[in-house]
């Protein structure tokens, strides 16, 4: 038995079900070995206290009353800590059984070693490749910034940010390793000056400290004998302008501290510039993926509609058509209305359904037609260049989007048909708690049978663990769920790296409400749990709640001279109208302190009945607003309107 005591320190922001699961696996990993464990807690205003407190109570809690950021609260844990080891662990992460045992003996064996990083994996089972980095030299941080590094990831030069020259597989010194799962000799640390630079916002806390212990001697050891699972690693981040300007913003600190002044100030400048492009194309790139979908259509739909007008008049009619400058003047207003009302049918929501495109187009055409009667006679031509252009455009529509999925740049999903299948592995028990609380969920997929967590299997399962990647493609399961009361984390992250990167993976925790995992590789990941899947967040209700809040505010304008009289603060009201209109603002909704729900803008009044100057306690504020999300309907918003029509100007 290892008599080397460590300790584990665990910064947590709002990510109870997060925290749980790694908790889970430390505690796990720690068994026989004399560790300690500190979870800082900076201000969560979900139940992560609560579940320390509760669940893990031989765990050291320090609850923050506000958010002291990641550098300082890590440094809050480490001066109380007492290992010889501090290991440095960000909550969305977990660890397998022998972690705390391969490192620990690394580090005993190996004096001259300062930190030890482990070889990270995200959500997906996949290699995240901020595992192990070089120092940021100026070279090293344009390439990195220009995106060269992403598009040559094996060149020495190109990508020597995330030390190409490292093999994934290779025990090796670097000069840094990913501050999410960082293990330093406590001694080594103090020689180089102590923990975490708290003048750093984010982002190169982790360099800063790995140079320092570096500029002292000591090693910086990627260790790829033991994997760690990051959820919400570099390599799944989105290159957002605030990502980016962050990114900068440490770098330039880093420069500023340990270049020279004159070469510093050159550095800074040219990393200004490069940043400057690349947020550019960045934007382009944003703009793009955004409208990509509405161009193509556009486009579609135009030429559609020329082709059928040239078609009826040569073919059909063999008329003398009308000038193209009348039918120009007509064309941009048909297309307009088709695409509204394709907006509106959820023809753009992601997945695509042909279904939606295909309503929307049905009930664009009748309004086009419907419209058309009241237009000017000289902008009438006929009736049968609008019926045919729609009827045509719908086809053509349809089969555009067929081609694409069939191409895989869009993902397809028909009417009725279920938008994942999932299987569960782990025992009976196990099975039956994860599938209560995806029914709980409303979860939108199809449930398989139950995949043991041992080679012997009963004939209603669909097999057992030892051949999980076979069943995955032979039923084409788009979602694992791995239980953690069964299996051990070391089968689990094994299988993940088997099956990766066809399935989404999420692990459930034994007697835990909730279930983790991240279901894209560019997204943050997720969690859900008994809380039922609220509706508000729907892609069709977020949109039915803009376009009332716009109604309503255009509504209230003409009217304002009549309800001002019943409103309280006029002033306000009219502030508020245009807030909303601008989309600072929704009329009804909660407040942002309500974390756990999905997020809105900040509302004007609240999602219940105001009763004079009585304040709503927080548990009731809550449930209501809950209720409010969870069953969302805009008749809801203009029955909240017209009940709190005197608080308006709030």
């Amino acid at each position: 038995m290892l008599q080397n005591k460590i300790t584990v320190i665990i910064v947590s922001y709002n990510v109870q079900y997060f925290l749980e699961l790694c908790l889970h696996s430390v505690i796990r990993s720690l068994q026989n070995m004399n560790g300690e464990i500190i979870v800082v807690d900076n201000n969560s205003s979900d139940d992560s206290c609560e579940l320390v407190r509760t669940k893990f109570p031989s765990v050291t809690l320090i609850a923050n009353k506000d958010n002291a950021g990641f550098s300082k609260a890590n440094n809050q844990g480490l001066d109380i800590a007492t290992g010889a080891y501090i290991h440095f662990l960000n909550p969305d992460t977990v660890v397998p059984e022998d972690f705390y045992q391969k490192t620990i003996a690394y580090f005993d064996a190996n004096e001259n070693v300062g930190c030890i990083g482990p070889r990270l994996i995200d959500g997906r089972g996949i290699y995240a490749v901020d595992s192990k980095k070089s120092f940021p030299s100026f070279w090293t941080s344009v390439f990195k910034l220009t995106g060269l590094s992403k598009l040559f990831p094996k060149s020495t030069t190109f990508n020597k940010y995330y030390a190409a020259q490292v093999d994934e597989y290779e025990t090796a010194a670097v000069d840094i390793l990913s501050g999410c799962c960082l293990l330093v000799r406590k001694n080594a640390m103090t020689e180089a000056g102590g923990g975490f630079d708290e003048s750093y916002f984010m982002y190169c806390e982790d360099v800063d400290l790995c140079h320092r212990i570096g500029m002292k001697g000591y090693k910086n050891v990627y260790f790829p004998q033991t994997n760690v699972i990051h959820y919400k690693g570099e390599s799944t981040r989105k290159l957002s302008y605030r990502y980016m300007k962050i990114f900068y913003e440490a770098h330039a600190h880093f420069v500023k501290k340990y270049y020279p002044k004159n070469l510093g100030i050159i550095y800074i400048a040219a990393l200004r510039s490069v940043l400057a492009l690349r947020n550019l194309l960045n934007w382009i790139k944003h703009l793009l993926a955004i409208f990509k979908m509405f161009i193509l259509d556009a486009i579609l739909l135009t030429l559609v509609t020329i082709f059928i007008k040239n078609f009826w008049f040569d073919t059909i009619a063999q008329v003398k058509p009308q000038s193209n400058a009348v039918f120009f003047k007509t064309i941009p207003v048909f297309v307009a209305i088709w695409m509204i009302s394709l907006f509106f049918n959820g023809a753009y929501d992601k997945p695509f359904s042909l279904f939606k495109a295909g309503r929307g187009m049905v009930l664009g055409t009748i309004i086009v037609l419907a419209g058309y009667g009241l237009m000017p006679l000289e902008f009438r031509y006929s009736r049968g260049i609008v019926l045919f252009s729609g009827m045509t455009a719908t086809v053509v529509l349809l089969m555009a989007r067929w081609l694409l999925a069939l191409m895989k740049w869009i993902k397809l999903v028909p009417r009725g048909k279920v938008d994942y299948k999932t299987a569960i592995i782990g025992s009976k028990e196990a099975y039956n708690e994860t599938v209560i609380i995806l029914k709980e969920n409303h979860y939108n997929l199809e449930i398989m049978d139950r995949i043991a967590e041992t080679p012997s299997f009963e004939k209603q399962d669909l097999g057992s663990i030892t051949s999980l990647p076979y069943i995955q493609k032979l039923y084409r399961i788009n979602e694992l769920i791995f239980d953690s009361g069964s299996l051990s984390y070391l089968q689990i992250m094994e299988q993940m790296e088997k099956c990766a990167p066809a399935p989404f993976y999420k692990i459930h925790v034994p007697n835990s409400k909730g279930i983790v995992g991240s279901n894209n590789s560019r997204h943050h990941a997720e969690e859900f749990s008994l809380n039922k899947k609220y509706s508000i967040g729907a892609a069709s209700n977020k949109r039915n709640k803009r376009l009332i809040d716009i109604l309503m505010s255009l509504l209230f304008i003409p009217a304002f001279p009549l309800i001002c009289f019943g409103v309280a603060e006029k002033g306000h009201f009219l502030t508020n109208i245009f807030g909303v209109i601008a989309g600072k603002k929704t009329w009804v909704g909660y407040r942002k302190e309500l974390q756990q729900l999905p997020p809105l803008k900040t509302p004007v009044i609240p999602p219940y009945i105001i009763l004079g100057d009585q304040e709503l306690d927080s548990i009731n504020n809550f449930r209501l607003s809950q209720e409010y999300a969870q069953n969302y309907s805009v008749l809801d918003d203009i029955r909240l309107l017209w009940i709190n029509l005197k608080y308006l100007g709030n």
